[in-house]
């Protein structure tokens, strides 16, 4: 199946989407290099907060950027048509929501990371006053791959996880 068989799309949801990524865009960058240069409001913040700032900021950024490319790489090749149909029109919904909601499930991600991380470093450590900046920085920088690959952990999740989960309660729950 071609693109333009199910990629259906109109220039003015692709542009709305482009405008949402510059503005997520622009935050994001704001709270990433806020969060790693220590600067204005996050001076008073606990290493595990500044981590968690700065990670949403990476997370966000990396998103944006692999979906803004799959956008315009569509537009340039022309692998998306107008909808046509009712049928389309669902379509339509399903792919802006695609596109809307994978920064968000990459902050997800990047919280997800920060806690098992976090969890490591607790065995180890006693207080949160023991983490230094390198924490802030791996979890800045795997946080950007979680949103860059936000796709590739959800098929990781779904393919994994119902069987971990019947692990964990020993039960065919789902």
């Amino acid at each position: 199946m071609e693109n333009k068989d199910w990629f259906k799309f109109t220039t003015k949801k692709a542009t709305g989407i482009l405008i949402y990524y510059g503005l997520l865009f622009l935050f994001a960058l704001f709270l990433s290099l806020t969060g790693v240069l220590n600067e204005s409001f996050f001076t008073s913040s606990t290493m595990t907060e500044k981590a968690v700032y700065a990670g949403i900021g990476f997370a966000v950024l990396g998103s944006v950027i692999y979906y803004s490319k799959k956008i315009y790489k569509a537009c340039v090749n022309l692998d998306f048509t107008s909808p046509s149909t009712n049928d389309d029109k669902v379509r339509e919904f399903g792919i802006s929501a695609y596109f809307i909601f994978r920064p968000l499930f990459a902050i997800v991600f990047s919280f997800l990371l920060i806690l098992s991380l976090k969890l490591g470093v607790k065995i180890v450590t006693v207080s949160e006053d023991s983490l230094n900046t390198g924490f802030l920085y791996m979890t800045s920088f795997l946080s950007f791959f979680c949103g860059y690959s936000s796709g590739d952990i959800l098929d990781v999740f779904e393919s994994k996880g119902k069987g971990i989960v019947q692990k964990v309660f020993k039960k065919d729950i789902l």
